[in-house]
């Protein structure tokens, strides 16, 4: 169906939807004589927050934060609304993400996916900085 077709595409693309609006929002600092201009961290030439990048902003939040909000609720208040009067609407979506998982075990898949999204933001604070680095051994 549909729903399917959508939650797998969605979930295959997470990461790279989440780091594209990081990407996005991440600023650069450049110092001069004079002080520092905070910058795009992808376009020197661009001013953060400047009307070119404040454009840039609304619409990247307007295409990824639709897709990846509700999923994120989704996937952790799945238990809550199969309880709920919104279980008739929602069911073909919840049964396309938890389906493939056994029972007591689909928590799992929660929790990894709240494991990138904190990845992906303390790699967006800290990237470019000397004097931090993050080691992972898994």
């Amino acid at each position: 169906s549909s729903v399917q077709v959508l939650v797998t595409v969605v979930h295959l693309s997470f990461s790279k939807l989440l780091i594209a609006i990081i990407d996005v929002f991440a600023p650069a600092r450049i110092y001069t004589d004079n002080g520092y201009i905070d910058v795009w961290f992808w376009d020197g030439t661009v001013r953060y927050l400047s009307p070119e990048h404040r454009n840039l902003v609304i619409y990247a939040s307007l295409i990824v934060f639709p897709l990846i909000v509700p999923y994120i609720t989704l996937l952790l208040l799945a238990k809550p609304l199969r309880r709920s009067l919104a279980n008739k609407y929602l069911r073909h979506v919840l049964e396309a993400i938890h389906a493939p998982y056994k029972e007591g075990k689909k928590y799992w898949f929660v929790l990894r996916l709240v494991l990138v999204i904190i990845l992906y933001i303390i790699y967006a604070v800290y990237r470019g900085k000397n004097n931090f680095k993050i080691y992972l051994a898994f």
